[in-house]
């Protein structure tokens, strides 16, 4: 089978490839010095890192089983010295996006497209990308890692071992998140390509079983996808119309926050925004035009190491936006970050675009980082550069407060009770007054704590409300009203046991049949792509060679 070389590095080659490596470290950094500025999302991954190191280990994220705890493992180390803080969760982020930015690079050489160009993605993406990039939690960078390279060590594995490991890792993606089902379906595609899907097949369904067996096991509080499912219906328009322009940075994206705060413009007023994403939208556009007029070159060879390669990430682009519009909106205010994970994928197809341009033009594809430039500058709702120490400041101050008080817990909205649980060392119970209790045993403690007190923003008028009529029909009594920055901690002598704003908690019946259909979804993939390469095999009767092998 023809395998094709990388091209050697040219001076201007690596000068660039330099240049935009500096770039996009310093700017990753810079967003990553915000780290204090986080928000529960990313705190849970801290705060489950301190447990493991003290012995409380799951499988899963608290509450949700279908999301692997491999950053939390990952992180534990540092827990055990006491390294485990937001900064240095964001520098391992950074580790993981540049190894990732480096496969892209390398697939990109390999399919003998412009370097440059794919690492470019990387360097200069919007701010809703970069912020999940130095991230552990909303972009799944760990299981994109893994599920990225087993798919680029596919091209040229060899031996049974590698390909039933290969297997193997990729499960383990899998079991880091379901997302990963489209990294996994390119690498299934690979494999039975070569005739090697039966291998593979050995090494991934073990652990995927085991997944989907444990995750029918554990009860969730929150899935992916809605409990009513005729709310998938627009999940379409919500793809092409919000999430994709928000990912290319054609729109600003609201960052997560309370539900009860007004959502904010995606499109900015002024011209300034048309002179950035006009002409980049324009490139964009012309890059996925060249895909498809040079369709032939990149997609039509059997080449394990270029037409297939190619076939793959394409494919990898398609089950990841058809995954989005059967599940990946369910009603999630912020479902962009269910794309982030493409982002290899995108830009290899944005470098390979590029390398059938004349090489006198091809500098002006760099114009599609100018809406990516624009959000970085304009999408404020994503914390950067100095945004942390005033958070931490905050918390802070919070803590003080609190401690002062006597409170034995804290009601706070999710986006602030488990970063301030973080922040102030967990001295007591943080619970939750919306979207979805992670600790139930927290809550437990909580109700029957006296006193308590609920930190409330000053736009959770509702909370407010609830607590003012709890008091006048005697249900609890408040002791005190304080300010503190943004926030005013209400101060009662019990919680109110009839506040109840939580998301209502999906039927065990639902859960399991949701893991189920995870995990039939990844054998049934493994199942049709080998009937769909029966027969169009790059080496017939070598999977079976292999098998007597083993």
């Amino acid at each position: 089978m023809p395998v094709r070389e990388p091209a050697a590095w040219t001076w201007s080659d690596k000068v660039v490839v330099t240049t935009l490596a500096l770039l996009g470290l310093s700017l990753h950094v810079w967003f990553a010095a915000a780290a204090d500025a986080l928000d529960s999302d990313r705190a849970l991954v801290l705060l489950m890192a301190r447990h493991f190191a003290q012995g409380e280990i799951t499988l899963f994220f608290w509450q949700q089983n279908y999301m692997g705890a491999l950053e939390p493992l990952l992180l534990t180390p540092l827990a055990l010295v006491g390294w485990a803080t937001p900064t240095a969760a964001g520098l391992v982020g950074i580790a993981v996006t540049a190894s990732l930015a480096a496969l892209s690079v390398a697939l990109s050489r390999r399919l003998g497209a412009p370097p440059w160009m794919a690492l470019l993605f990387w360097a200069i993406p919007p701010a809703v990308v970069v912020h999940h990039h130095v991230a552990l939690y909303g972009a799944r960078l760990v299981a994109t890692l893994l599920a990225t390279s087993a798919f680029t060590v596919s091209l040229r594995a060899r031996s049974a071992g590698t390909v039933v490991a290969l297997g193997a890792l990729t499960g383990l993606a899998y079991f880091g998140d379901h997302l990963m089902l489209p990294w996994a379906a390119a690498t299934m595609y690979v494999m039975a390509r070569r005739g090697r899907l039966l291998l593979f097949a050995v090494g991934a369904l073990p652990l995927v079983t085991l997944d989907t067996i444990a995750a029918m096991m554990t009860p969730a509080f929150h899935l992916a996808g809605p409990n009513d499912p005729t709310t998938w219906l627009g999940n379409l328009p919500l793809l092409l119309g919000n999430s994709l322009p928000q990912l290319f940075g054609i729109l600003l994206s609201r960052a997560p926050g309370p539900l009860f705060e007004p959502a904010t413009a995606l499109v900015p007023a002024g011209w300034t925004w048309l002179l950035f994403t006009v002409p980049g939208g324009f490139v964009l556009c012309a890059l996925c035009l060249s895909l498809v007029r040079n369709r032939r070159t990149w997609f039509g060879t059997h080449e394990v190491d270029f037409g297939i390669a190619a076939q793959g990430l394409v494919l990898t682009c398609l089950v990841g936006l058809g995954l989005f519009v059967l599940v990946g909106g369910g009603g999630d205010r912020w479902p962009v970050r269910y794309l982030v994970p493409l982002w290899p994928a995108i830009s290899v197809l944005a470098a390979l675009a590029v390398a059938r341009w004349r090489p006198a033009i091809r500098p002006a594809a760099a114009l599609v980082a100018l809406p990516a430039v624009f959000t970085l500058y304009a999408d404020r709702s994503w914390p950067r550069g100095t945004d942390g120490d005033p958070s931490r400041a905050e918390a802070l101050t919070v803590a003080r407060v609190v401690d002062n008080s006597g409170v034995r817990a804290v009601w706070a909205d999710y986006w602030d009770v488990y970063r301030m649980a973080l922040l102030t060392g967990e001295s007591l119970p943080w619970v939750t007054l919306r979207i979805i209790e992670r600790r139930p045993d927290w809550a437990r403690e909580a109700r029957s704590a006296s006193p308590v007190a609920y930190l409330l923003r000053r736009g959770d008028v509702e909370v407010r409300d609830r607590i003012r009529d709890a008091e006048e029909r005697s249900v609890i009594r408040i002791i005190s009203t304080q300010d503190v920055g943004p926030y005013q901690l209400v101060v009662t002598d019990r919680s109110v046991a009839d506040l109840a704003l939580m998301n209502s908690p999906p039927s065990r019946t639902w859960q399991r049949t949701s893991a189920l259909a995870g995990g039939l979804l990844f054998g049934g993939t493994l199942v049709a792509l080998g009937l769909f390469t029966r027969g169009s095999r790059t080496s017939p009767g070598l999977e079976s060679s292999i098998a007597r092998r083993l």
